[in-house]
């Protein structure tokens, strides 16, 4: 009898024990995810900032593009129009048609050539207040949400530190090494819970049978 009640205080103890390490273990992992969140905002504002500075960003390549050619052909037409100079030196070229033909052609297409990459220009030099705008706000308000992300990591990172340095070592200490993870802790605890170990030895050969 005095040895039933022994063997149960073991195993009330052990359970305590367990359950407390699985807190433990839950805590540790939420401080994980919490860090590894504040460390993927700052990369992201620092990814956003770098983005912003860029005067390509508020560049669309596409713009220039749709918007170069039916101007670079009117430009073009223009071109041939008032100035029939341009014409008469093609056609000293060979007045027979083909020539003619492909010479307007390629004319046509370095005045498109032309007026998209004017058109782009424009946009970089329309685009660089913006950036300077975004330095400074990024200046007033930036600066301190950076600071603020890092401080919060930081903190994080001492947290889970103290934890596991102050309150969870005792507890974690009474358990192998090996198995400090929330998969053999429940099943540590469910074979204690249902009398199938009455100890840590017991409870770890059956999680390798179990594995």
């Amino acid at each position: 009898m005095e040895e039933q009640v022994q063997i149960k205080d073991e195993r009330r103890m052990l359970l305590k024990i367990l359950r407390t390490a699985c807190d433990y273990v839950v805590d540790m992992l939420n401080f994980d995810r919490q860090i590894r969140d504040a460390g993927q905002e700052i990369e992201d504002l620092l990814r956003w900032k770098e983005e912003r500075q860029n005067v390509r960003f508020y560049c669309r390549r596409w713009v220039s593009i749709l918007l170069g050619i039916p101007l670079g052909i009117k430009l073009a037409y223009d071109l041939l129009l008032f100035f029939p100079s341009i014409n008469n030196f093609m056609l000293t070229f060979d007045s027979n048609g083909p020539l003619f033909v492909t010479m307007n052609f390629s004319f046509i297409g370095v005045c498109c050539v032309a007026v998209i990459i004017a058109l782009h220009g424009i946009q970089r030099l329309l685009a660089l207040p913006r950036v300077s705008a975004f330095k400074k706000e990024w200046e007033i308000s930036g600066v301190q949400k950076l600071h603020d992300l890092e401080a919060r990591r930081t903190a994080l990172v001492k947290e889970k530190e103290a934890l596991v340095k102050d309150q969870a070592a005792a507890v974690l200490s009474l358990m192998p090494p090996k198995y400090i993870y929330l998969e053999a802790i429940d099943f540590f605890i469910e074979m204690v819970v249902n009398m199938r170990a009455d100890s840590m030895k017991e409870a770890v050969n059956l999680y390798e049978e179990h594995l």
